[in-house]
C-alpha cells in the first residue's frame, strides 16, 4: 500500500520566501511542527492508501485532467489557520491570483479520477501543524501577514507523489508528472 496524493510543486525561490514566513510565525518555539522547506507544496487531492497495482485508472484520469487544463499563474499570498486563528491546528499560506484556476484544476482532477475529496478544496500550502496538546497565540502575527506574497508560480504541471512516513518526517517519491496544455 502506498500513500498517494496530487500536488503542485513550488520553485525554490517561493519555498525560500515561505521559509521566511514560517520563521516570522514561529512565536512559540516547539509548539508547531513546521513543514521542511523542500517539502512545501500545494496539495490538489489526497488519495490516501492504495495498492500501487490499482493506481493506473487514477493516473489515466489525472492525464485527462492535465490535457484539458491550460497553463496558469498562481500567486502564493497571505497566511491563515485552520480551523481559525483562535484555535489553530494548521498554519498555511494561501492563494491570490490563480486561485480560481487552482480550484478548477482540483475539481476537474477529482471528477476525472472518480474520487471525491473528503472536504471542500481550499487552495493552500501547509506551513506547519500545531503539536498535540499545544496552543499558539498567533492571531496578531497572522493578521500582519495577510498581504504577504511569497511570489508566483507558473503552473505548467502537477505531480502524483507517494508519501513515505519516516521518523524524520515525510519523504516524497515522484510517481508521475502531468503537463498542462
Amino acid at each position: 500500500m502506498s500513500r498517494i496524493f496530487f500536488a503542485i510543486m513550488l520553485p525554490g525561490e517561493v519555498r525560500e520566501r515561505l521559509a521566511l514566513l514560517q520563521r516570522a510565525l514561529d512565536l512559540e518555539p516547539g509548539a508547531v511542527k513546521w513543514v521542511e522547506k523542500q517539502n512545501l507544496h500545494l496539495t490538489l487531492q489526497f488519495i490516501g492508501e492504495i495498492p500501487l497495482e490499482k493506481i493506473r485508472p487514477i493516473l489515466d484520469g489525472a492525464a485527462r485532467t492535465a490535457a484539458a487544463t491550460a497553463i496558469f499563474t498562481l500567486e502564493v499570498r497571505g497566511a491563515g489557520a485552520f480551523p481559525g486563528p483562535l484555535r489553530p491546528r494548521v498554519l498555511w499560506a494561501g492563494a491570490g491570483e490563480g486561485e480560481k484556476q487552482t480550484r478548477q484544476l482540483a475539481e476537474e482532477l477529482s471528477r476525472c479520477i472518480g474520487i471525491a475529496p473528503d472536504k471542500p478544496f481550499s487552495p493552500h500550502i501547509t506551513l506547519g501543524r500545531v503539536r498535540e496538546g499545544r496552543t499558539v497565540r498567533i492571531g496578531n502575527a497572522l493578521s500582519r501577514e495577510l498581504s504577504y506574497s511569497a511570489g508566483s508560480v507558473c503552473v505548467e504541471r502537477f505531480l502524483c507523489l507517494e508519501s513515505m512516513l519516516t521518523a524524520r518526517g515525510p519523504r516524497y517519491r515522484e510517481i508521475a508528472v502531468f503537463k498542462l496544455k
